[in-house]
């Protein structure tokens, strides 16, 4: 699936929104079935993207799953799926 930046702190993957937030008061949002928080900057996903593109692999392992975010962004972004 391919990742559609929306604004400048949010993002779509099919039908499913990040917001994309590091900010001091992240810890007052929470995460829901179709928008996740993710404590990633806009750089950063235009990184993995392109990285991503051209590097083969079989897994991949990420740390820090405060709001879920990117589990939910990694298994959208590389398996299409819909898995939570």
């Amino acid at each position: 699936m391919s990742v559609e930046f929306v604004a400048d702190n949010l993002i779509k993957i099919g039908d499913v929104e990040f917001d994309l937030d590091w900010s001091a008061t992240v810890g007052q949002k929470s995460s829901s079935d179709r928008r996740y928080i993710l404590l990633k900057s806009p750089k950063i996903i235009r990184t993995y993207v392109d990285y991503f593109k051209t590097k083969p692999f079989d897994n991949l392992f990420e740390i820090g799953i405060q709001k879920g975010g990117s589990v939910a962004f990694f298994n959208l972004l590389f398996r299409g799926g819909s898995g939570f």
